[in-house]
């Protein structure tokens, strides 16, 4: 579940006659159930318990005919590995955080927005009851048409985001990348405000490791100056 908040208030209003600026924050808060990314496992017989399975690589045929990759939506890929055990590859979590009406959000401070402009991204893990340590993911960013299913096409990374241990909360490091924020400010100054946000993360395990379980909750804070003429 996908939860929008808009700070309300303005963190900063500078006022040069009828022109202003105004700073806010408006939040995002999104869940990461890794139980359901467990449950193909389970699905497929490739859960022992509460780790990931020890399939020996069948002879002849390949690890894939094992599973019935129909049911999985194809998105559960095995190969053999070294020590000739079916071992699947990293698993992609894409998240869609869904569509942010910047100019809409800078309403009722700005009465005409002339300029738009994301300055920070911030994040936090509010709850956190992962039994094992989340690799780094990243936030990007996309047109509204934008799409989970396609976000390596539809979208381009706006931050990177260290990897987190089980149970950890509270504020979580977060790397802007300059290029693609200067893109987004560009996108927004000639094509459109509404912008699509996702979260996106690779799980990668191996035969024996623990299967990961538990949820995540993150809020997702943008801090966005419009100025333009106030109210």
């Amino acid at each position: 579940m996908v939860a929008f908040r808009n700070a309300g208030l303005p963190a900063l209003l500078l006022l040069s006659g009828c022109t202003g600026s105004v700073t806010f924050f408006s939040s995002i808060d999104q869940r990461v159930d890794l139980d359901a990314y467990t449950g193909a496992f389970v699905q497929q017989n490739l859960a022992d318990f509460s780790t990931l399975a020890s399939v020996p690589c069948p002879s002849p045929g390949s690890c894939q005919d094992a599973i019935d990759s129909t049911q999985l939506g194809g998105d559960l890929v095995l190969r053999c590995n070294a020590a000739q055990l079916c071992d699947p590859d990293p698993y992609t979590l894409a998240l869609d955080l869904g569509v942010q009406d910047l100019e809409d959000l800078a309403d009722p401070q700005i009465r005409v927005v002339d300029d738009i402009e994301l300055l920070d991204v911030l994040l936090e893990a509010t709850s956190n009851t992962t039994n094992t340590p989340l690799p780094p993911f990243e936030i990007r960013w996309g047109s509204a048409s934008a799409s989970a299913a396609n976000y390596l096409t539809t979208s381009q990374t706006l931050a990177l985001v260290g990897g987190l241990p089980p149970g950890a909360t509270g504020p979580l490091p977060v790397t802007l990348v300059p290029e693609s924020l200067d893109a987004l400010d560009t996108y927004v100054d000639g094509t459109s405000a509404q912008i699509r946000f996702f979260v996106v993360t690779a799980l990668d395990l191996e035969p024996g490791q623990p299967l990961p379980g538990g949820a995540l909750d993150l809020r997702v804070r943008l801090r966005v100056r419009a100025t333009g003429q106030v109210r």
